[in-house]
């Protein structure tokens, strides 16, 4: 039973790290002891592990690229654009805590936008394995990307002229 036990959290470990460090991250530490801050506000195996920095204007991927990579901002903020020209109008700027870059990954499809650091930012790149363990296991997680894609959706419904429909029965 213990060697069951050891194996799951030595293939867990780092999707269990990562789910205490973006709950940290997301609320600003609230509800976590000063032991749990100290552990897993910069753990360092995972940063050192998944953790890129980007200059200001560096390109972290582009439209129609493929990836599978999905990305969970440290530090910084970055900007979504349609297009990867200096000056594109934003659609979306990201800061500490936010995961983007999951829609590619999960409708194995090109990336549908730009993403640039707009600040100096440090970003951990969650490769699929780990991601694909996050959403089963850490329903906070899976919830909040559910959650990010809604809104997203709804957002380009409402620029394209299609009201969002509210307690309409549809789904």
């Amino acid at each position: 039973f213990l060697g069951a036990q050891l194996a799951f959290v030595s293939d867990s470990f780092d999707s269990l790290v990562f789910s205490r460090l973006r709950r940290i991250r997301a609320g600003g530490g609230a509800g976590a002891s000063p032991l749990e801050k100290k552990l897993f506000s910069a753990p360092e195996r995972l940063i050192s592990k998944y953790a890129r920095t980007y200059a200001v204007g560096e390109t972290l991927f582009a439209r129609g690229e493929r990836g599978e990579e999905v990305y969970f901002v440290l530090d910084g903020e970055l900007a979504i654009t349609l297009d990867g020209a200096a000056g594109s109008p934003e659609l979306a700027v990201l800061g500490k805590g936010s995961i983007f870059g999951e829609m590619a990954y999960l409708l194995s499809e090109p990336r549908t936008a730009w993403a640039s650091a707009k600040t100096e930012s440090t970003v951990l790149v969650l490769p699929p394995a780990l991601f694909d363990r996050l959403l089963k296991e850490d329903t906070d997680t899976a919830r909040d990307v559910i959650d990010s894609l809604s809104s997203r959706l709804k957002g380009m419904n409402e620029r394209w002229g299609r009201p969002s429909s509210t307690g309409s029965g549809a789904s």
